[in-house]
């Protein structure tokens, strides 16, 4: 199938002048042929094309020549041409194919003059009115035009102000939730110190409840608007305070093994991509056999941060009643989908035994974000 090629409007212009004039040959055809023989239609034809050359002649002038004094001169040269050449094709051109739509005359007369006169003046106001329509459509399309632009440009503005005023929404909602943030942050920390000034009789407990306080602490740091990323250091800082409070809430007599290599690069991981490994070390592991601490090991593999926990496992542990309710393997389910989310390259190897549990998580900081 042939795709359909659009017309353009100077083509659909022509087609429906000519359906026009072929309409008035039609008519004036009809109007004559009483007693004539049908072929006259083509006397009447030439006719009325003679008609549309005048027609388009007399536009042709009055839309390109600016000069007022040129237009009415070539007024009256298409008014002398088209009565010379009505008087040719009347009395020579088409008798000579037997075609007399007139009695021939030889020479030009008063009455030839005022018939051609008659039709000069008929196609002239014709073209007048027909230059005023397209004069009056012309100006209603450069209004609507003009309307068209004026509306994008007024749907182009709201779109902006929408799109500011979502912005300072979300600006807004933003800060409240950062004052949210601090507000929140600052009662609790001072329900910290009151109960702080209680528990300094008890200094491990006092020290306890410090590691406790900043625990927290780091968890209003990655709240909701937070970044959720922490310099490195920082992790592994919290690990030994994780570690203290945990030792001191288990009663363990184990401590923790860790041991950082000296140098490590200046990046960010996040938060909690360590801390969840402890957790799990301390509520499954057999805290209480001082000969198999928790061990932690941090160095720097070839390019990547390796991270390595292990810790002596305990079989008919019970689980603890502030876990029931929360899905098994989270913790580590959320690490591995944060690290994808942050697009950071890494390689998690867990290695589950009878006796001893191995989490190995290693971090590719030269592809760091």
């Amino acid at each position: 199938m042939q795709p359909i090629i659009p017309r353009s409007p100077w083509f659909h212009r022509v087609i429906l002048h000519s359906r026009w004039w072929l309409l008035y040959t039609a008519v004036v055809s009809s109007l004559n042929l009483f007693g004539r023989p049908v072929h006259y239609v083509f006397g009447y034809l030439m006719v009325c094309l003679l008609m549309a050359l005048t027609f388009y002649a007399l536009l042709v002038i009055h839309w390109h020549i600016r000069n007022n004094w040129l237009k009415a001169v070539g007024y009256l040269v298409v008014a002398v041409a088209m009565q010379l050449l009505l008087f040719e094709l009347l009395n020579v051109w088409l008798p000579s194919i037997h075609i007399e739509l007139q009695r021939p005359v030889k020479a030009m007369t008063l009455r030839s003059l005022f018939f051609g006169l008659n039709m000069f003046l008929d196609v002239a106001l014709g073209a007048v009115a027909y230059a005023l329509h397209r004069k009056a459509v012309n100006a209603l399309e450069q209004q609507l035009q003009l309307e068209r632009a004026l509306h994008a440009k007024e749907v182009e503005r709201l779109n902006m102000e929408a799109l500011a005023l979502q912005r300072e929404l979300e600006r807004r909602r933003a800060e409240s939730a950062q004052w949210v943030t601090a507000m929140n942050s600052h009662g609790i920390r001072n329900a910290y110190n009151a109960i702080y000034q209680l528990l300094l009789k008890n200094e491990k407990i006092a020290n306890g409840f410090l590691g406790l306080k900043a625990m927290h602490e780091y968890v209003l740091e990655n709240a909701p608007g937070q970044s959720g990323m922490v310099p490195l250091r920082h992790e592994i800082e919290m690990l030994r305070i994780w570690s203290k409070v945990y030792e001191l809430g288990y009663q363990s007599n184990s401590s923790l093994d860790i041991e950082v290599a000296t140098r490590l690069p200046p990046i960010s991981v996040p938060s909690f991509s360590y801390i969840v490994f402890l957790e799990n070390a301390y509520e499954l592991g057999d805290n209480g056999n001082a000969e198999h601490p928790v061990q932690i090991r941090i160095n720097i593999v070839k390019q990547h941060v390796h991270f390595r926990i292990r810790n002596k496992k305990i079989t008919n542990k019970m689980k603890s009643r502030f876990k029931s309710g929360r899905p098994s393997g989270l913790g580590i389910k959320g690490v591995r989908q944060r690290l994808e989310l942050t697009d950071i390259p890494y390689n998690l190897v867990i290695e589950d035994r009878d006796d001893f549990y191995t989490a190995t998580l290693s971090i590719d900081y030269t592809k760091h974000i």
